[in-house]
């Protein structure tokens, strides 16, 4: 198993009146990947909506920004178990 921290900060200026927004920012749960914490923030008061695949258990959220300065910053803890299999 290897634990990995991993920050990320998205920084963008809105010109429009709204924009629509979907950031693939969010680990996926899988059996190899367990998230054991994360943190989301948004710099601007809006609504995020956290939708996952079912399939491929892929998370991202989507969100209507007003005009102005935009900043995304996600952090998250996780462990992993990678997969190891003979070659033969």
């Amino acid at each position: 198993m290897v634990r990995r921290q991993l920050e990320l900060s998205l920084n963008d200026e809105v010109l429009g009146p709204h924009c629509d927004f979907i950031f693939n920012t969010h680990l996926a749960h899988t059996e190899r990947q367990v998230v054991l914490s994360e943190t989301l923030s948004v710099s601007q008061e809006v609504a995020a909506r956290l939708e996952t695949n079912p399939v491929t258990h892929n998370r991202w959220h989507r969100l209507q920004a007003h005009s102005g300065p935009l900043s995304i910053n996600y952090a998250a803890t996780i462990d992993l178990n990678h997969h190891i299999a003979v070659p033969s």
